[in-house]
C-alpha cells in the first residue's frame, strides 16, 4: 500500500484499539474473541466459562460501545426509535 494509506491504516488501528481498551474487560474479551479470532459462540462461552447467551450480550454490548465511542456518538443514539 501506498505510504498515506498505511499511516491511515496504522491511526485506525490505533483509534480501534484505543476504543477496545475501553470497553469492560469481559465485553472486551467476548469481542475479540468473536471478531478478531472468530471462535464460536459455545467456544468462547466454554472459555469464560458463561453461558452463550451471555456471550452474545457481552458480543452485542461490546460493539454498540465500540460504535458509540468510534463515531463519537452519545449512548443509545443509534438504538432509539
Amino acid at each position: 500500500p501506498a505510504p498515506d494509506h498505511a499511516v491511515i491504516a496504522r491511526d485506525e488501528l490505533r483509534r480501534v484499539q484505543a476504543a477496545l481498551d475501553r470497553l469492560s474487560p469481559r465485553c472486551r474479551q467476548a469481542v475479540v474473541l468473536a471478531r478478531i479470532e472468530e471462535l464460536s459462540r459455545s467456544e468462547i462461552a466454554r472459555r469464560m466459562g458463561v453461558a452463550e447467551i451471555t456471550v452474545s450480550q457481552y458480543v452485542t454490548q461490546g460493539i454498540c460501545a465500540l460504535a458509540d465511542i468510534l463515531y463519537s456518538e452519545p449512548p443509545n443514539v443509534r438504538r432509539k426509535k
